[in-house]
């Protein structure tokens, strides 16, 4: 009994035991990365929704069943469709941010989302909105705008700005298409 003792207190007693931990823990391990990559590319890819069958909805209108809007059934109205979205670019921003050390820059490219009465807004008021984002953008400090939440902030406060200027139509979302800090 104290030789078994102390060859399990011995460095090589020791040995034995630890490869065996080892693997069970490596692929422990393994297995969750495996299993926390697939939950992340599970959340960060969102499922494609199913191509409708052009073949099936014939089928399904002549047993019964509701033919989709774009059809002319009776959930939609002929000829109408939903409003499309448009896409405005603001342009190239380059803004001197309000730093104690001085000299930092802010680069950005900015792009407004609405439907198209907002797109003909938005030209005619171009310089009012290119004036609300500079002097806002230019309020910020380096430390804020560091992470990523500073910069939600930002685009939130531009998205609530140029609702305020092109009222009563509505802004749908702001784009960052470039963000640079130098």
């Amino acid at each position: 009994m104290a030789d078994d003792a102390k060859a399990a207190a011995s460095p090589e007693g020791a040995k034995k035991k630890r490869p065996i931990g080892l693997i069970v823990g490596a692929a422990v391990g393994a297995l969750a990365l495996l299993g926390g990559g697939v939950g992340v590319g599970w959340v960060l890819k969102p499922a494609a929704p199913a191509a409708p069958d052009p073949a099936a909805a014939p089928a399904e209108a002549a047993e019964g069943g509701a033919a989709p809007p774009e059809a002319g059934g009776a959930g939609g109205v002929e000829g109408a469709a939903a409003p499309l979205s448009e896409v405005v670019s603001l342009g190239r921003f380059t803004v001197n941010l309000r730093d104690s050390a001085g000299g930092r820059l802010l680069q950005m490219e900015i792009s407004l989302e609405g439907d198209s009465a907002v797109a003909k807004i938005v030209a005619d008021k171009e310089a009012q909105l290119r004036d609300s984002v500079l002097m806002l953008a230019s309020d910020y400090t380096y430390a804020q705008l560091e992470g990523l939440d500073g910069r939600l902030q930002l685009r939130d406060e531009i998205h609530r700005r140029a609702n305020a200027i092109v009222a009563p139509s509505k802004v749908n979302r702001v784009y960052f298409t470039e963000f640079v800090i130098q």
